[in-house]
């Protein structure tokens, strides 16, 4: 059992999750093809076990269609940044709910699309992501000259309507 809430970005926990995520990323990628820049966002959420514990976090920022390149499209445009589950809480529904979650905070933003990067040696993100119904498109931003980044979209529709 686990909720998800908004928080704040800036908290002490949350900058906690994001060092966690940060050095798990230094151990997959070369230094050049980290991004560990994160811009304030439009929405940070985290979650957390029974006990208040956090067990992962995930963000989405609004982008400007200058940043998206070949990429733009005329919807409106988050990124997904930051998605992180602890190890012990993997397997468990945990960023599942929170990808879910994140759609529907981005819907309720008026983004129309979603897109976000992610590393080839991170399988169990692309089997999540490609799952849920993102798409590979290309490289896009900052992004683009990484030699081990792979980047999707997700237009979203009205199933989030409250």
């Amino acid at each position: 059992m686990f909720t998800i809430r908004v928080e704040d970005l800036h908290a002490t926990e949350s900058q906690q999750l994001i060092d966690e995520l940060n050095t798990f990323l230094d151990g997959l990628y070369p230094p050049e093809d980290n991004f560990f820049d994160l811009p304030d966002t439009d929405v940070f959420l985290v979650a957390r076990d029974a006990q208040g514990l956090a067990l992962g976090c995930g963000a989405v920022r609004g982008l400007e269609p200058d940043e998206l390149g070949d990429a733009a499209t005329e919807h409106r445009t988050g990124e997904i940044k930051r998605m992180y589950v602890r190890p012990h809480a993997r397997r468990s529904g945990v960023a599942r709910g929170m990808l879910i979650r994140l759609e529907e905070e981005a819907w309720r933003l008026g983004f129309g699309r979603l897109v976000l990067e992610t590393g080839i040696r991170q399988p169990e993100a692309i089997h999540m992501y490609e799952t849920h119904g993102y798409v590979e498109i290309p490289l896009f931003g900052q992004y683009v000259t990484s030699g081990t980044s792979v980047c999707y979209q997700k237009f979203l529709t009205g199933y989030f309507l409250y």
